[in-house]
């Protein structure tokens, strides 16, 4: 499928190109009020950019992608009252 998307200020012309999932992992992070993160980023689409190349001439990709981000831990000072 073709999209076009604005890249380095002028409009280029792009191809979605399927992808595979291999593997994905979520970081964690402590934070220092006590808080412990998890967070993930998700691919959603992937586009190359036709006739598009970097300076060692492979082909520019451009991600589409979320970021998912949960609470493990919190401390229960932080946590609403009820």
């Amino acid at each position: 499928m073709k999209r076009e998307i604005n890249f380095q200020g002028k409009k280029v012309e792009g191809t979605e190109v399927a992808f595979e999932t291999i593997h994905e992992e979520w970081s964690i992070y402590r934070l220092a009020d006590g808080t412990t993160l998890k967070f993930k980023t998700v691919v959603a689409n992937i586009l190359r950019l036709d006739g598009e190349y970097n300076d060692a001439g492979d082909p520019v990709y451009t991600i589409n992608s979320r970021n998912l981000v949960t609470c493990t831990e919190i401390p229960e000072h932080l946590r609403k009252q009820k």
